[in-house]
């Protein structure tokens, strides 16, 4: 991946009703750079109304539907949060609604699973979420300062980490190694724990040097087992190679800024599994991306209001949680839009399934029509 020139000008729209059926028809794709020979990252569609789900045993909406339809007046979403994605299942979680919604991409279906246990009538706030495996999942609890555990089902298996944390709002799993992290933003600090729930040990502290951090927002795990870490008031991420039982500091990189690789509020991290960190900048509102080295990619996104049924492929507005899945699905969630949007990386396997064909790729427009 290198770096594209005049991101500024890669805006993408998507047309009213009345355009949507010549659209279709002759396949329109977005991505990013828009060049056959350049592009990396393409646009597949967005979710946030009851018309872009289907009950179990019919089928989602196509691409074209998703994406060229006017999304009806019932949303499925308040104030969606964070997301996490792998093998088909996508996991979003609602601070408003105080819900976790499970989006079972085999199924065909949108379940909502709750923190609450039966005998409470209150569920706690949900914030990060993470996916386990495929009948587990983690959701941090940030009022009641603890991470929940939950079937697919929506059955509470349990809890842990009652007393670790101030007030914690990310988790996430290290498949290798078995270890999940939990990011404690007003301590300064993540919490350490093994599989079964069972403190291990902090990491960080409040501090601008290296392993230091300022109001930390979200993490994340490669392959290998190594930790990423948002250091948003820092405006850098930091990453930490697995070392024995604990973890040790490599590099930091990003700045604050509006320069290339710079943020304006950075919100949240994922690592893909072809080596590519994925940052939200909310303010920015756009997609900045590196490579396990630091080196500055691309950015994707900028600041579009989505109103009337418009959509805008890569149009945010104040974008924060992030998750790639297995595939490197790219999987955003667009706050004050009310809606989660679906990229996909240009990997290999991809292309060869989706080739990109002459006529296919979307004229580069500046305002949605």
């Amino acid at each position: 991946m290198r770096p594209p020139r005049l991101l500024a000008i890669l805006v993408l729209a998507l047309w009213l009703p009345g355009c949507a059926r010549v659209a279709d028809e002759i396949h329109l794709r977005y991505f990013w750079p828009p060049s056959e020979a350049g592009a990396k990252i393409e646009y597949l569609g967005f979710y946030a109304s009851d018309a872009n789900f289907k009950v179990k045993g019919g089928p989602f909406n196509t691409a074209a539907e998703v994406v060229f339809g006017v999304a009806p007046a019932k949303p499925v979403f308040a104030s969606p949060f964070a997301v996490d994605a792998w093998r088909r299942h996508v996991l979003v979680t609602d601070v408003s609604k105080r819900n976790v919604y499970l989006l079972d991409m085999d199924e065909r279906k949108l379940d909502s699973l709750s923190l609450a246990q039966p005998q409470e009538k209150n569920a706690g706030l949900p914030g990060g979420v993470a996916i386990v495996d495929e009948n587990q999942v983690l959701v941090v609890d940030s009022t009641r300062g603890m991470v929940g555990r939950l079937d697919m089902q929506g059955n509470v298996l349990g809890s842990f980490g009652r007393g670790v944390f101030k007030r914690p709002t990310a988790v996430a799993v290290d498949r290798t190694r078995k270890r999940i992290a939990v990011v404690d933003p007003p301590a300064h600090r993540l919490a350490l724990f093994s599989y079964d729930g069972e403190f291990v040990t902090y990491l960080g502290g409040f501090g601008d040097g290296e392993g230091q951090f300022n109001y930390p927002l979200d993490a994340d795990f490669d392959d290998a087992g190594n930790l990423y870490v948002l250091d948003s008031m820092n405006f850098r991420v930091q990453r930490f190679d697995r070392d024995d039982e604990s973890y040790r500091y490599v590099r930091m990189f990003g700045e604050v800024g509006t320069a290339e690789g710079a943020f304006s509020r950075p919100k949240s991290l994922a690592v893909s599994p072809s080596g590519h960190i994925y940052v939200t900048d909310a303010l920015g509102h756009k997609v900045v991306v590196f490579d396990r080295e630091g080196n500055y990619l691309l950015s994707f996104g900028r600041q579009f209001v989505a109103k009337d049924g418009r959509v805008m492929p890569g149009g945010f507005y104040m974008p924060s949680g992030i998750a790639v899945d297995d595939q490197d699905g790219i999987w955003v969630v667009d706050s004050l839009n009310r809606m989660v949007h679906h990229f996909q990386y240009l990997n290999a396997k991809y292309l060869s399934d989706h080739p990109i064909r002459p006529g296919e790729m979307a004229p580069i427009v500046t305002e949605p029509h």
